[in-house]
C-alpha cells in the first residue's frame, strides 16, 4: 500500500486503514503469544503432559475424594455383622464423636471365651479341638477350637490389679481368659446368646500323642 500511495495510485485513506489494519494484526499476535505461554504454563509447561498429571485435574480429584469421605461420614455402618442389643436412640437425635450408640453381638465368628487355671495351660494349643456345653441347652454340644490365649489373666486387666507390694499376698491360682471359635453348628442348633453359662473341654494332646483333658467354665 505503500509504494501505490507513492506512485498515487490509492488514496492516502486507503494507506492509513492498511496501517491501522497491521497495528490490530501486530497485536492480535501478541495477544495469542501470551494466551499460548499461559496454556502452556498451566501445562506444567510442555503440551504434552498428561491429563492426570495436571495440577488442575489432581485439584478436582482431591475435592471429589473429599466430597465422597464427607458422603460416608453421613452414614454410620457397623464394623461387623450382628445383631443390635437395647438402646434409647430417638429420630432426630445427635450423637457425639466416640459416643457408644448401641451394643452390638457379632453374628460370625461365634465364640466363647473360657477361664481356665493357670495349671492347666501347660499343654494348651492354639487349634485344639474342644467341645462346649451350654446350661441352657442341657445334652447339645458344640464343636469348637482354640482359637487364641490371653497375654494375661483376668485380674490384671481389672481396674485395681492385686498387689503384691507388702509381701502378705497370699498366693491364688489365677484364671487365663481362652478364646474358643465354634467350628459348626447343625441348623436346628440352639441359638447362643452373650453372656450364657457354660462348660468347656479342651482335647489337650502331649508329645506322646496321650489324650487328656482341660475344663473351664464360662
Amino acid at each position: 500500500m505503500q509504494q501505490l500511495a507513492g506512485q498515487q495510485l490509492v488514496s492516502r485513506k486507503m494507506l492509513d486503514d492498511a496501517r491501522h489494519a497491521v497495528a490490530e494484526a501486530r497485536t492480535d499476535l501478541a495477544d495469542a503469544i501470551a494466551t499460548q505461554s499461559e496454556a502452556t504454563a498451566s501445562l506444567s509447561g510442555s503440551p504434552g503432559t498428561p491429563t492426570q498429571d495436571l495440577p488442575e485435574y489432581r485439584a478436582a480429584a482431591a475435592m471429589l475424594a473429599k466430597a465422597k469421605l464427607d458422603l460416608a461420614h453421613a452414614e454410620v455402618r457397623a464394623p461387623v455383622d450382628g445383631i443390635v442389643g437395647l438402646h434409647d436412640l430417638q429420630v432426630g437425635e445427635y450423637i457425639n464423636v466416640g459416643q457408644t450408640a448401641m451394643p452390638l453381638v457379632a453374628t460370625s465368628p461365634i465364640w466363647v471365651e473360657a477361664n481356665f487355671k493357670e495349671t492347666e495351660l501347660e499343654k494348651m494349643k492354639v487349634g485344639q479341638p474342644a467341645t462346649i456345653e451350654v446350661d441352657s441347652y442341657p445334652g447339645v454340644k458344640w464343636k469348637a477350637h482354640v482359637a487364641s490365649i490371653a497375654p494375661a489373666s483376668g485380674a490384671e486387666f481389672s481396674v485395681l490389679p492385686p498387689q503384691n507390694a507388702t509381701g502378705n499376698w497370699v498366693k491364688i491360682v489365677q484364671r487365663i481368659p481362652v478364646r474358643l471359635e465354634l467350628d459348626s453348628a447343625a441348623a436346628d442348633a440352639p441359638q447362643l446368646r452373650a453372656g450364657m453359662s457354660a462348660d468347656v473341654h479342651v482335647e489337650l494332646r502331649d508329645r506322646d500323642t496321650a489324650t487328656s483333658r482341660a475344663t473351664a467354665a464360662r
